[in-house]
This record gives C-alpha cells, structure tokens and sequence, in this order.
C-alpha cells in the first residue's frame, strides 16, 4: 500500500514541450522564424483589411476565408510534416522573388489587392524551399482559396456592376410590366406608382457572386465522394444561381416599396432580403446537387436492371 504523499503529480509541460508535441521537433526549431517573419511581413496588411475592406458588404467575408484556409491546412499538418523533403530552390527562389516584388509594389503605391495577392507567390515559396513539390500538390486548395481575400479593385467592381445592375433593371422592369404593374424604367432607375427606386451596386449581385463563389469552391472540395459531374455541374452553376437569386431579390424589394411604401423596403426588410438572398442560393445549390445524386443513382441502378 503506498501513501498519498509517494503519489507524484504530473509534470506540467513547457510551452516548447507542448508545441513539439503538437506539430513537430523540427518546427519548433526551424518553422518559428518563417511564421513571425510572415507575421511581421503581413501584419500591417491584415490591419489594414481589417479596418477598411472587412468592413464592407463586398469583402466581408475575407475572415471567414482565412479561418476555412487554416483549418484545412490543421487537418492536412500530419501529412505535410511526414512528406519527403525535396527543396525545389530554383522555383521556391523566383516564387519568393515575384512575392516580395508584388508585396513591394503594393505597399508603396497603396495597391491592396497587389499587396493582399502577393502573399499566395510568398505561401508557395515557402513550401517550395522547405517541403518540395510535393508539399505544394498537398496543400494546393488552401492557397487557391485565399484568391478570395483578395479585395477587388474598384475598377474591375465597376466593369461588372454596370452591366449587371442595367440587365437587373431591364429583367425586373420587363416583367413586373407584362404582370400589369406601374412600371417605368431609365436606365438603372425604376419607378412604381410614386415610387423611385435605384438599383445600386449592392444589388447588382456583386456581393453574393463573390461570396457564393468561395462557398461553392469550398463545398465542392470538402465533399469527398462527390462524383465529378456533381462538381462541374455545381461550380458552372453558382454564378447563375447567386444571380438569379439578386434577381429575385429586386422584384421582392419593388414589390415591398409598391404595397408597402419606401419606408418599410429600405427598413431592415433590405437587410434581410440580402440574407435571405444568400441563404436561398446556398439551398438551392444543396438541391441541385441531391437533384444531381440521385439522378446519377437512379441512373446508374437503371443501367445494372438492364444489364441483368
């Protein structure tokens, strides 16, 4: 029988214990300078989105791209750090090269999206110079993923809204005439009965095009056992579904204005339309791709009864 006082507690571990554990002895060592010089390198820039282009309708999602890269990159760390390392110097050399120039560029002409994209070369050098190529063939997606946190530019915002905003308002002027409504149209402007109502740039569609994009990217990568004509068919779809459901969203919105007055359509009503707008994309690509599935299957169990 021993006593209690024989009874040793555990021994806490240390923070440089705790971290070999978790990712790795040659981490510890050698990866730490690499992540606090990109640290160091992007902190300012990750500031700068945070205080500027995260805080509108049309980047709000770059978190949410950042925080969906890292955990796919957490859930691929014990493959990575098992690989064969097999520098690829040359190419990790000029990928470096074409990143600090991108990242030199930007920062001093005030070039966000130069400077925000500068960092995938960067990602891809870092790779290349300490894994090889076959870390980078692992680790493909989160890097392509992050072509989202990118900011567009505002002339490239202009060269897609101004068409999308004018074929929005010829759609909803259009049939909201043939249905018997009021309906007057100039240009981008739309008037119902005293009403005149402008179809700005957030509802040219924009803001879902771009976000349900990188929803669509990311579902279509995690999903496995997907067969492949659910994925191209998904990833052709997700342009015209996110604009078929603006679409939608207009006509609700001109509908409000008409039965309900101006107040209560710009209230929170258009707020939540542009959920609503989102949240029904998202359904209605999960409905194509069960439509799809079960086509297939169906498919696929009518082709085996035939050959039987």
């Amino acid at each position: 029988m021993h006593s209690e006082s024989n009874i040793k507690p555990p021994r806490r571990l240390s923070m440089a214990e705790l971290l070999r554990q978790l990712v790795g002895t040659e981490f510890v060592y050698r990866g730490w300078p690499i992540i606090c010089g990109f640290l160091l390198l992007y902190g300012p820039t990750y500031h700068d989105l945070a205080k500027g282009a995260w805080n509108t309708s049309q980047e709000s999602h770059g978190p949410f791209i950042i925080i969906a890269s890292l955990w796919i990159l957490s859930k691929m760390w014990k493959n990575l750090t098992t690989l064969d390392r097999q520098p690829a110097f040359v190419a990790g050399y000029i990928c470096l090269f074409v990143g600090l120039f991108l990242y030199a560029i930007g920062r001093s002409q005030s070039l966000l999206a130069v400077e925000v994209f500068s960092q995938i070369p960067i990602l891809i050098a870092i790779l290349l110079l300490t894994i090889g190529w076959a870390g980078l063939k692992l680790c493909w997606f989160p890097l392509v993923f992050l072509v989202f946190v990118v900011p567009l530019p505002g002339w490239i915002i202009d060269q897609i809204t101004i068409p999308l905003k004018r074929r929005v308002s010829d759609i909803v002027a259009s049939h909201l005439s043939a249905l018997g409504y009021p309906v007057a149209q100039n240009g981008v402007v739309l008037y119902i009965a005293r009403y005149e109502l402008l179809v700005a740039d957030a509802c040219s569609g924009i803001n879902s095009l771009y976000s349900l994009s990188a929803i669509g990217l990311f579902y279509v990568y995690m999903a496995k056992t997907m067969h492949t004509i659910n994925r191209i068919v998904l990833l052709a779809l997700t342009l015209p579904v996110a604009y078929f459901a603006n679409i939608l969203r207009v006509f609700a919105l001109v509908l409000i204005t008409y039965y309900f007055g101006d107040l209560v359509a710009q209230s929170f009503v258009h707020d939540f339309s542009g959920l609503f707008l989102f949240v029904m994309s998202l359904m209605l690509l999960f409905f194509i791709d069960l439509s799809i599935f079960y086509s297939i299957r169906f498919f696929n169990k009518n082709k085996k009864s035939h050959i039987l």
